[in-house]
């Protein structure tokens, strides 16, 4: 990701010029955006993506860590992400598993 998010709230008064320097930390975690798309190309709304963690002594041990819906556009978003966490994506829609990803 680069750097932290930092929220600033504001609150702008007619007739008024706001000059603003925002100064970010420095981010090591990272985030997974991905778009999922049916056979025509088409995006999948509502699809539920999950994020598991990949257990140390198993491959079929995996932890769900997030879970989260495709927007109308089919895209999701996980994050922030631990640096060298070892995950699994899992996607479903219309009741069935499309795709397994392995990181």
């Amino acid at each position: 990701m680069g750097h932290k998010l930092k929220r600033i709230d504001l609150k702008v008064k007619e007739n008024e010029q706001i000059n603003l320097n925002a100064q970010l930390k420095k981010e090591n975690r990272s985030l997974i955006h991905g778009v999922v798309l049916d056979e025509k190309k088409e995006p999948i709304e509502d699809a539920t993506v999950l994020m598991f963690r990949r257990g140390e002594s198993e491959d079929c041990c995996l932890h769900p860590i997030a879970s989260t819906f495709t927007d109308d556009c089919g895209q999701f978003v996980f994050g922030p992400i631990e640096p060298e966490l070892d995950v699994v994506i899992k996607i479903w829609a219309n009741g069935a598993c499309m795709v397994d990803l392995y990181r």
